[in-house]
């Protein structure tokens, strides 16, 4: 089970193959065991895709969706199936045997496996979970705030005003303020 998570504001033109995020073996020239979450060719041009390997699955989730603005991706397999998300809801779930590749090999942000066709936009927030994300963890997440299995809120977006770094502004930022005013 995995969940990738990442924060997205794509450039409106992206080269078919252009990797977001990609994990790959350590074969040369090329890496052939890889995984991938980037945009697809052919039928795919156009669409993020899930790629592992010889296996693609279309996320469902358009490069039109998302150009110009910033959107939250998820992708999640768990159970043998795998299901994508935009800003927090869900886009499309399937059937899926192949599972992101382990090893060695170089981890690529905003590039293929071959470290060109680079990414156009700005990435920000990559989270990669070892565990499924449940549908109302991944709409957490997307809005901002998430608390992990430990009880740890992880803010993805702080609020302004957050002075003690829980993910909201209340009686306690003004606290914080009060009591720091002089400092």
């Amino acid at each position: 089970s995995y969940t990738i998570s990442v924060e997205l504001n794509a450039a409106a033109t992206q080269v078919d193959g252009t990797g977001i995020i990609t994990k790959c073996g350590t074969e040369t020239p090329m890496p052939a065991n890889h995984w991938s979450l980037g945009f697809g060719g052919g039928a795919t041009a156009g669409k993020i895709v899930a790629f592992n390997g010889m296996t693609m699955w279309d996320t469902g989730i358009t490069l039109t969706q998302i150009a110009g603005n910033w959107h939250h991706v998820a992708v999640v397999y768990g159970s043998g199936f795998i299901n994508s998300y935009l800003d927090g809801t869900p886009v499309t779930s399937a059937a899926f045997a192949a599972l992101p590749v382990s090893g060695d090999g170089h981890l690529n942000i905003g590039c293929d496996r071959q470290k060109f066709r680079y990414y156009k936009g700005l990435i920000d927030d990559i989270s990669i979970f070892d565990y499924e994300l449940m549908p109302e963890e991944v709409a957490a997440l997307a809005s901002g705030s998430f608390e992990d299995p430990a009880g740890q809120i992880i803010c993805t977006v702080k609020p302004e005003g957050d002075l003690n770094d829980d993910c909201k502004v209340d009686c306690r930022d003004y606290a914080e303020l009060a009591a720091n005013w002089l400092k």
